[in-house]
């Protein structure tokens, strides 16, 4: 099991140290590709069944970044997706690595009244887009004036074409050598969009050194791993897939239909398909494939048998998921993964921690540093609960043109403040409870953690899954008012049986001072999501008050 120190002299902890390389992510992904079995299977894109090899790959990103150099793109000219996954984007992403221009993968779900805002602070020298998202653009670019875009493609039109300008035009593969594009830690190589769970994202900027540092400090893979993360593109975790294959030699699975239309059963046929071995997806959706199975009794000994990993990310599980899995599929291994875009993927897992209940975080991943802060920047101890704050091994680079996001996130001595409430026990495992923002506070000011009545809400036989919010009282402003919404098991009516019962389980189980503040429970037919799939706790704000009377 990886180590982590605790400190004490300075109240920190921290994970084995991660050698930063001073090569960049296109530099160190050509010379990986170079010296691969050049017939390897690399990716396949499962829609079509397309397989790509190693050959392919270090071809068209050699091709495309010597014509987008041909273009005149150069170090920090922005490259803008308007697209989803398909099978031009690995290479175009590596190519933009290497010439040392940072990629944006744009939020598609955006309204369109803030794409221009969204342009004009990205900034971009080339767009390239689906046709899908043509109008998306065209409407985004009006009346803007963009000094440094000089090129609008499209991946699969008929007008200034990816396919023409980009991988058309010949290249001398051999004697291609990637440019040096400086010092790795500083330079970004994506502008990612965070979750925007409390309003519209922001853009983060990740330099090539912490984007390979994710790709290594991910799960435990070997070349015989096939990996599937199925996100948008804009995800961090499936950036990190995307280049996987590159740095770790394992085989990517990924498919191009929208998370949103993809189905427990239809992920259950891909899993056996391409017999993937690590899946990683979000806690709710990962929850209908593993019911899908649940449900398909003849299938049983043989689905899903390929699978040794079942990562989550995201948000909790409200300690469902764990034992879910183990009782039906108990040879694969339930891991939990705590992250941030900001710091590209996962700062800790509980993949090495020996079976143990309800950790959301686990063990720091190499290259992390943490601490534990009260609301007044004071350090806390092993088993206090505060504010977590992090160091990584490459530093995060901040949010593009955004100053206030960037003082509330950088804290005095270089510490990156998450908004996460956690804690660390004795064994030094971080357990992650909420967003701080999310608490609900009683009227003596100590803080209600959602998580802690979420969880036990969740073992209620009936109940599928469940989020507590809380806000002020309608008849006290000064009064926070909870209220429970739950989601019913398939087959399960809201009967006035249904709500008795659940009302005596809730007065048996909360405490009397909770009883303060939770009022109400509500049942919903499905909590609503953010487009990242985590809980949108800021619509349901808009929901309390009212309901059944606990």
């Amino acid at each position: 099991m990886q180590s982590v120190e605790y400190v004490k002299s300075q109240i920190i902890w921290r994970a084995p140290e991660f050698k930063i390389e001073n090569t960049s992510l296109g530099a160190a992904i050509l010379e990986k590709l170079k010296h691969n079995d050049p017939k390897r299977i690399f990716e396949v894109l499962h829609d079509s069944d397309t397989k790509v090899t190693v050959r392919q790959v270090r071809h068209q990103t050699i091709t495309a970044a010597q014509n987008l150099m041909n273009l005149g793109v150069k170090k920090n000219d922005r490259v803008v997706f308007f697209t989803l996954l398909n099978l031009k984007i690995t290479p175009l992403t590596y190519a933009c690595y290497t010439i040392g221009a940072p990629v944006c993968f744009f939020e598609t779900y955006l309204e369109q009244e803030h794409v221009p805002a969204y342009l004009q602070m990205l900034d971009p020298s080339v767009i390239i887009y689906e046709e899908r998202f043509k109008s998306m653009v065209t409407e985004g670019l009006k009346n803007l004036i963009l000094t440094n875009l000089s090129h609008v493609l499209t991946l699969d039109g008929d007008q200034q074409s990816v396919e023409e300008l980009l991988f058309g035009p010949v290249v001398d593969i051999e004697s291609f050598k990637a440019p040096d594009i400086g010092d790795p830690r500083t330079l970004p190589a994506i502008l990612g969009f965070t979750s925007a769970t409390t309003g519209l994202p922001k853009v983060i900027m990740n330099s090539h050194a912490m984007v390979r540092h994710s790709a290594y400090n991910g799960w435990e893979a070997d070349p015989e791993s096939v990996v599937m993360v199925l996100s948008e593109i804009r995800w961090c975790c499936q950036q990190v897939a995307m280049i996987q294959p590159a740095l770790l030699g394992v085989k990517r699975i990924y498919s191009s239909t929208p998370p949103l239309e993809l189905t427990g059963e239809i992920v259950r046929k891909m899993i056996d398909k391409h017999q993937v071995t690590h899946y990683f997806d979000v806690p709710r959706f990962m929850r209908t494939v593993f019911e899908v199975v649940e449900r398909s009794k003849e299938n049983e000994p043989l689905t899903l048998s390929s699978l040794k990993f079942a990562w989550i990310g995201g948000e909790s599980d409200g300690g469902v998921l764990e034992a879910y899995i183990a009782k039906i599929r108990p040879h694969c291994r339930f891991v939990k993964c705590y992250g941030m875009t900001e710091v590209g993927n996962a700062i800790a897992t509980t993949e090495q921690i020996p079976t143990k209940q309800n950790i959301n975080g686990g063990i720091l991943k190499k290259g992390f540093v943490l601490k534990l802060m009260d609301k007044n920047e004071n350090s806390l101890g092993p088993n206090q609960i505060g504010r977590v704050c992090i160091k990584a091994a490459a530093p995060f680079l901040g949010y593009l043109k955004n100053d206030m996001a960037n003082m509330e996130t950088f804290i005095e001595g270089g510490w990156l403040n998450t908004g996460d409430l956690g804690i660390v026990d004795s064994d030094n495992f971080l357990s992650i409870f909420t967003r701080e923002k999310y608490t609900l506070k009683y009227a003596d000011g100590t803080m209600l953690i959602p998580n802690s009545v979420e969880n036990f809400v969740n073992n209620f036989e009936d109940v599928h899954s469940s989020a507590l919010v809380g806000n002020s009282s309608a008849d006290n402003p000064k009064q926070c008012c909870g209220t429970i919404f739950v989601v019913l098991r398939k087959g399960i009516p809201n009967s006035a049986d249904f709500e008795n019962s659940f009302r005596a389980y809730l007065r048996k189980e909360l405490a009397k001072k909770q009883l303060e503040i939770i009022k109400y429970f509500k049942v919903l037919d499905d909590l609503p999501y953010t487009s990242c799939f985590k809980v949108d706790r800021m619509a349901l704000k808009y929901m309390v008050n009212g309901g059944c009377k606990i």
